[in-house]
């Protein structure tokens, strides 16, 4: 948590603290039960909004993407995933999906949404109570409504997804 570049994100610049009082102070922060990761996010999703609002276009890109962020080697990591692969072989680490904001050219304007996945929850900027037992697909459909109703983008949104999102039940949804 120390930064040594007074130009440099993070703790340190707002804190203008030098070690163990600084990680200290972050770990009150973040384990903060009135600390909510959505409240984090807010600013970030205010500057897409105003970003995506000021653009040139019609349109507004989102495109949704699933990742799996490979923890094999980390072995007090908490919560990971353990998934079997062809053979003997594991997938271990955490799932990440990100709903990202582009302009017409395909420039970025950053994330509407996020969600880490564990073995026991999942952490979202947009809902604390996203159903573990829902499918990607099926979670996404809440996404992009949640998007479209309650982010105040005004030009039209255009969901982009890989070919997981191939499917006529979720283009009816």
């Amino acid at each position: 948590m120390n930064i040594k570049h007074k130009h440099q994100s993070g703790m340190n610049l707002v804190l203008e603290t030098e070690g163990w009082s600084q990680t200290q102070a972050s770990w009150r922060f973040y384990n903060n039960v009135d600390v909510r990761i959505p409240s984090l996010n807010d600013p970030i999703i205010e500057e897409v909004v105003e970003q995506s609002n000021k653009r040139a276009g019609k349109y507004i890109l989102v495109a949704y993407d699933w990742s799996h962020l490979d923890y094999r080697k980390h072995t007090k990591k908490q919560e990971l995933i353990i998934k079997k692969k062809k053979g003997n072989a594991k997938q271990i680490g955490y799932d990440l999906q990100s709903s990202l904001a582009m302009d017409e050219k395909g420039n970025p304007l950053g994330a509407l949404a996020q969600n880490l996945a564990t073995d026991g929850n999942i952490y979202s900027t947009y809902d604390n109570n996203i159903d573990k037992s829902l499918t990607h697909l099926e979670e996404l459909v809440k996404r992009t409504g949640y998007v479209r109703e309650n982010y105040n983008i005004e030009k039209e949104l255009v969901d982009i997804i890989d070919r997981e999102g191939d499917s006529v039940a979720l283009m009816r949804e």
